[in-house]
């Protein structure tokens, strides 16, 4: 073996030779824990120039084929084993957090999960076996523990991880993760969701609640004698709320309801999005790549072109119309500096997707509900009748908000099946030391996620039956009993007429709409919309389940890619006499 310098050749010994491999490859792996290099330039000089040089540098008599080719497989054979022997050993400072061998080693494991659609409900078992807090990746935590919200996602808490980096550029509102640059491109935000903006958008949800109503009769009549029409009604809600968002972002629908479908293939685009970027957000790095596939890279061209068609034709109505896009442009001129066109496409397209995907999941899910439990249909539609008699719309925002059990229905139903099942990562930043969270100690250099799927099911925080569907634990004085305890299904969800003993009910657990400075900025305009929908269908139609419709098949179908993905609820519909 022969080492090339300065024009001269020098004999090596084996020993040498694993000497100068062992070297530059733990130089390396150094390099990758320390600073996490990101950059392509980086990347390609750590993982092919190195090992490139080194084989230039150790000459095998045989051939130089031979030399590079063992030269790469020992310096990525020793990167790897110097990261896994790290990552398993009581030097991590995670090292004192249990979680399975997999997860500890790499995040590709999360990507794995993620890809199945059940990390909800993973992150769950992990918890119900290890505890509050539950190692999910080489530097990742998970946590279920209430107590630690306002730590993680107050005022004081922390800035958003690395799941959210290289996306579109520039990002969305909700892939900022640096708080001040969050805060100041919000203040448009928050100006379109007060109270007097979202007053202006009633007539909009009225109209739009009016059209599905009608098309749902269309069905029926078209029905003929049998008076019975059949939807998917996570379809349809679907429909409605990306009809809706459109009006009310870009000042036009999709014209979703009216066909009767997605012809366009929009929702297609927007899941798959969703999906890919979820899987692939666990090892962001590699997100630009996505682009580079020829099926994905057709897709985000799609998307990208929508939100372009659509903010286009926005723009050329001015200002006239006090959507949301007029806030949005900031065209009160609050501010010193207007968005920028591409601020715009891409916050836009956030608030179709994140508004009417959310809002569509909660609706579906608490039909689902209603149809599993028909007490509880009954005494909500009981609830709507008396607030709306026949002849109102339920239009009113105000009599919507005080209907205790339409509310705790759906309090109950985003406590069962938050829209956002996992939460959103938080990152303890290098350089700012360690964060306590009650009786924790998180070194810095780790993320952290509240997964409000686990938090909203703890005993400790909604019992009893913490996994029943009960909307009676909303109402003020109820005494609960364990809908198991007498009637023996744990899935009837339901109260037993003798109370055994107060319920828990920790509020402060309850977060479908996150918390802090990033909660969800149309939160109010989401449970109206929920209220009016759920009043306008109730008043007016019957619902029960299509026969042949395995119920519990819904549950079983949705599936978490941040956002919830669900499958079809078959329903069928009867106008009400």
């Amino acid at each position: 073996m022969y080492l090339l310098s300065a024009g001269m050749i020098s004999i090596l010994s084996p020993l040498n030779v694993v000497a100068i491999v062992l070297s530059a490859s733990f130089v390396s792996y150094i390099i990758f824990k320390q600073y996490e290099p990101r950059h392509h330039g980086q990347l390609i000089t750590l993982l092919v120039v190195v090992p490139m040089l080194l084989a230039a540098l150790v000459s095998l008599p045989c051939s130089t084929l031979q030399a590079t080719f063992s030269t790469f497989v020992s310096y990525y054979f020793l990167l790897l084993f110097y990261t896994v022997a790290y990552r398993l050993s009581p030097l991590h400072p995670l090292a004192a957090y249990p979680g399975p061998v997999y997860a500890r080693v790499s995040k590709w494991w999360s990507s794995y999960i993620c890809a199945d659609g059940k990390q909800h409900i993973y992150y769950k078992t992990l918890h119900d076996r290890f505890g509050d807090v539950v190692r999910v990746g080489p530097n990742e935590l998970s946590i279920r523990d209430a107590s630690a919200i306002p730590s993680v996602l107050g005022v004081s808490g922390l800035p958003k991880g690395p799941f959210w980096d290289h996306r579109t550029s520039p990002p969305p509102l909700i892939g900022i993760r640096d708080p001040h640059a969050h805060a100041e491109r919000r203040q448009n935000w928050n100006r379109g969701f007060t109270s007097g903006a979202i007053k202006q958008y009633e007539l909009i949800l009225a109209n739009r609640c009016r059209q599905l109503v009608e098309c749902f009769d269309d069905r029926i009549r078209a029905a003929g004698e049998v008076a019975t029409a059949t939807v998917d009604a996570g379809a349809w809600m679907s429909y409605f709320t990306t009809d809706f968002l459109g009006d009310m972002a870009f000042g036009e629908g999709f014209d979703m309801m009216a066909d009767g479908g997605d012809p366009c293939g929009i929702w297609s685009i927007f899941e798959s999005g969703m999906k890919d970027h979820a899987i692939f957000g666990h090892a962001s790095w590699c997100l630009p790549l996505l682009s580079c596939l020829p099926g994905n890279g057709r897709r985000i061209k799609r998307m990208r072109q929508l939100g372009e068609n659509k903010l286009a034709k926005r723009m050329k109505m001015g200002p006239m119309r006090k959507d949301l896009f007029y806030y949005l442009n900031d065209e009160e001129g609050f501010n010193t500096v207007r968005p920028t066109h591409a601020t715009l496409a891409s916050d836009t397209i956030l608030s179709i997707v994140a508004g009417s995907d959310t809002t569509a999941t909660v609706l579906t899910a608490l039909i689902w509900y209603l149809l599993k439990h028909p007490e509880t249909y009954i005494r909500l539609q009981e609830e709507v009748d008396s607030t709306f008699p026949p002849g109102d719309e339920p239009i009113d925002a105000t009599n919507l908000a005080n209907m205790p059990y339409l509310n705790a229905c759906i309090n109950e139903t985003m406590r069962l099946q938050p829209p956002v099942p996992s939460g959103s990562q938080r990152s303890v930043l290098r350089g700012t030391g360690p964060k306590v969270l009650g009786s924790h100690i998180i070194p810095e250099g780790t993320q952290i996620f509240i997964h409000t799927y686990s938090v909203h099911r703890d005993p400790r925080n909604f019992s009893p039956a913490p996994d029943s569907f009960v909307p009676e634990r909303w109402l003020a004085s109820t005494d609960l009993q364990d809908p198991a305890s007498k009637l023996g299904d744990p899935s009837a969800g339901r109260l037993d007429v003798t109370p055994i003993r107060k319920a828990t009910h920790n509020s402060a657990a309850f977060m479908p709409f996150s918390y802090g400075p990033t909660v969800c900025v149309g939160k109010n305009l989401a449970l109206l919309e929920m209220r009016m929908v759920a009043c306008w269908l109730l008043s007016r139609f019957t619902m029960r389940p299509a026969k042949g419709t395995d119920l519990q098949a819904f549950e079983e179908s949705i599936e978490d890619y941040f956002v919830v993905k669900k499958g079809a609820l078959w329903v069928e519909i009867q106008a009400r006499t």
